[in-house]
């Protein structure tokens, strides 16, 4: 997935978001904050849970 954004933001898979399927594919809103472990981010309009990086392409 490409990004046209010009704030920071993250993108990804999510695992028990409270609206998308598990696995969608999504770009966040503008990101603020990420703790010092990399575990949790805060982007404007929500709090999320970050987990391990993996395999993004368009086949996946």
């Amino acid at each position: 997935m490409r990004t046209t954004r010009e704030v920071p933001c993250l993108v990804g898979r999510v695992l028990g978001h409270p609206i998308l399927d598990d696995h969608s594919l999504i770009q966040t809103s503008e990101l603020f904050y990420v703790d010092e472990r990399g575990e949790f981010a805060r982007t404007r309009s929500r709090w999320y849970r970050l987990g391990t990086h993996g395999a993004m392409n368009s086949g996946v």
